[in-house]
């Protein structure tokens, strides 16, 4: 993987977020995202497989564990029989030791160059390490670039991603359901009165409340309007209304939440 972008608490709704692309050679078989294990006792991995050394650039398991891999661009320090740096990501999610300990066995293993990003989701803690840094970083909430060099180096493709992500983020926002207000009508009651029928004319009707029949404003059998009818409660057939399908209709225990408790 030769590019990623990560947000950590960076939004409200979303507490991590994930851009990254894997730049690999086309004749090197690798299998696509799945569940997979690298043995029987282990936590299951999601996530995609390197199918000629077997591990993997990025992936996470159930226990809530999540890394991600670049190979580092240094060719003079890159020896071809040094073991697979798809080994390293498979490890953490396998391990139980806290980061430090982990990157202190790493760092024995003499792979090619190499970073590191790597979090525990269950505690909350991220990292990040490069084969040369002494000691792993930890990452606190923001928005961080990585590629073939080391954290938040400013190549131009990273600095692209980031603010792409960024710009995402900041766009994205949450549809509350709307509410719609009948057209207003002349306050001739007291203000309390005009701020029950107001109320009352707000949002309309959910999945029951559906029938052409009642969109054209007829009611419908068995409906509440029909109830209402036909028991002369003539008042409340105005709280009950047509609305656009999956809205929420009020009923006179005044609960907006569905389902209703009370008598429609």
């Amino acid at each position: 993987m030769c590019l990623i972008a990560i947000a950590l608490e960076r939004h409200p709704r979303f507490p991590l977020v994930i851009a990254a692309n894997r730049d690999e050679f086309l004749d090197r078989p690798a299998a696509a995202l799945d569940w997979w294990q690298t043995a029987p006792a282990e936590a299951p991995v999601l996530g995609g497989r390197d199918l000629q050394a077997g591990g993997t650039w990025m992936g996470l398991n159930t226990r809530g564990r999540i890394a991600m891999l670049t190979n580092v661009r240094d060719l003079p320090r890159h020896v071809p029989t040094a073991p697979s740096r798809g080994a390293v990501v498979p490890g953490w999610l396998a391990t139980d030791k806290a980061a430090s300990a982990y990157w202190a066995a790493v760092a024995t293993r003499s792979h090619n160059p190499f970073n590191l990003l790597a979090g525990d989701m269950a505690s909350g803690q991220w990292w990040w390490a490069g084969d040369r840094a002494g000691w792993p970083q930890a990452l606190g909430p923001g928005l961080y670039g990585l590629s073939n060099a080391a954290l938040d180096t400013p190549w131009p493709k990273v600095q692209r991603l980031k603010a792409a992500l960024d710009a995402a983020l900041a766009e994205y926002v949450d549809k509350a359901p709307a509410v719609k207000l009948a057209p207003a009508r002349a306050q001739t009651t007291s203000r309390r009165q005009a701020r029950r029928r107001r109320r009352g004319n707000s949002v309309m009707s959910d999945s029951r409340v559906r029938a052409p029949a009642q969109a054209r404003g007829r009611a419908v059998p068995g409906s509440s309007v029909d109830r209402a009818r036909s028991s002369g409660q003539r008042g409340r057939e105005r709280s009950v209304r047509p609305g656009p399908a999956g809205a929420i209709r009020r009923c006179e225990c005044q609960s907006w939440e569905p389902p209703c408790r009370g008598r429609l």
